[in-house]
């Protein structure tokens, strides 16, 4: 199946909408919401999907990758403008909130170890 910017997108609002990472990774409730991802993808009435939730999960990682990519590569040739298409804002705010669900837990992390240590 080839992916276009269409398919892109309703994988991208699929992640704004059911949040993955607001779960803890490696859980039973990320593994549903990546399942409930993939089923809603592959009912999609005007564009053909046939997707696992582990290959949903996988391309989301490669879009957020190409995205950081692009930003990098932009932020290097400053003085270039480029338009935002809506793919690219969307991938923003997935990259945003997916950085600050990370620092949320390793801050749960160490706040657990500095606890742990502390009972010792």
């Amino acid at each position: 199946m080839e992916w276009t910017n269409n398919h892109e997108l309703a994988l991208a609002r699929e992640v704004l909408l059911l949040a993955p990472y607001c779960h803890k990774a490696r859980t039973a409730e990320r593994g549903k919401v990546w399942q409930t991802m993939a089923e809603n993808l592959n009912s999609h009435s005007t564009l053909r999907f046939l997707v696992t939730k582990k290959w949903v999960r996988e391309y989301r990682k490669l879009l957020l990758d190409k995205y950081r990519t692009k930003m990098q590569k932009e932020w290097k040739d400053s003085g270039v403008e480029v338009e935002e298409t809506k793919l690219d804002q969307a991938l923003e705010e997935i990259n945003e909130k997916w950085k600050a669900a990370d620092e949320q837990d390793i801050l749960l992390l160490n706040n657990t170890v500095k606890r742990q240590m502390k009972t010792e």
